[in-house]
């Protein structure tokens, strides 16, 4: 029987640190590297060589959302004083600011993503039409079934349905909310919605760019292209 020592030397042993970097640059670029041996790689610019590659051959080309992540990254770093990364919270900038980022984003990179209601605002707009016109119907289905009453009372549900188009045109103006929120999936989540016009893969440049950035924020210490990615 293993002591609390030797099971937690064993547990340290499956996973290096360096394989928690690589497999969580796996999730954050949105692609699975299974045919990597993380041992082969050593620096962060053999790294970005294995990606260009893997990009190429791969059917969702998932490097191609990184051009915009850094156009919204330099402009937020150019025009606000925030501390930028990859979960900065676009929601975190002031009217003004969110005003200015939409107005780059429309002249230099597209349609941006829509706006989202507070949360518990949306929750409220979406579930307010399950209890405003189904509960209705429900209760009319058996008033004119059970009891024989007219037809008519099914008209309570279009009452349900008028409300809840109300509720959704009156809160519109309450949409002043980035989703998704941080600036990695919103930059993600852009180039999913508009991949039939963004046709351009990142640059390696780019990508080492990138993978500096994950690097210096996940060991906690500067990363530069010639590094050796650190095993623990």
């Amino acid at each position: 029987m293993l002591s609390s020592l030797e099971f937690c030397t064993k547990i340290e042993k499956m996973s290096t640190k360096k394989e928690d970097f690589i497999f969580q640059l796996q999730f954050d670029l949105g692609d699975r590297w299974p045919d990597l041996e993380v041992s082969s790689v050593q620096t962060i610019d053999a790294l970005a060589d294995f990606i260009l590659k893997r990009n190429v051959s791969s059917k969702w080309h998932f490097t191609r959302f990184l051009p915009i992540y850094q156009a919204l990254t330099n402009w937020l770093k150019t025009h606000t004083n925030h501390t930028i990364s990859a979960d900065f919270d676009l929601n975190s900038l002031s009217k003004v600011e969110k005003k200015d980022l939409l107005t780059h984003i429309r002249q230099s990179l597209g349609t941006p993503l829509t706006f989202r209601r507070p949360p518990a605002l949306h929750t409220l707009v979406f579930v307010a039409p399950v209890v405003l016109i189904l509960l209705p119907m429900l209760i009319s289905t058996y008033l004119v079934t059970g009891l024989d009453m007219s037809g008519w009372v099914y008209l309570s549900g279009l009452l349900g349905l008028g409300l809840s188009l109300a509720l959704f045109a009156l809160t519109a103006p309450q949409k002043a909310l980035f989703h998704p929120a941080t600036l990695l999936q919103y930059s993600k989540s852009f180039y999913v919605i508009n991949n039939q016009q963004i046709t351009e893969d990142a640059t390696k440049a780019q990508i080492i760019d990138y993978l500096c950035e994950a690097g210096s924020d996940f060991y906690k210490k500067s990363i530069v292209a010639t590094s050796i990615i650190p095993e623990a």
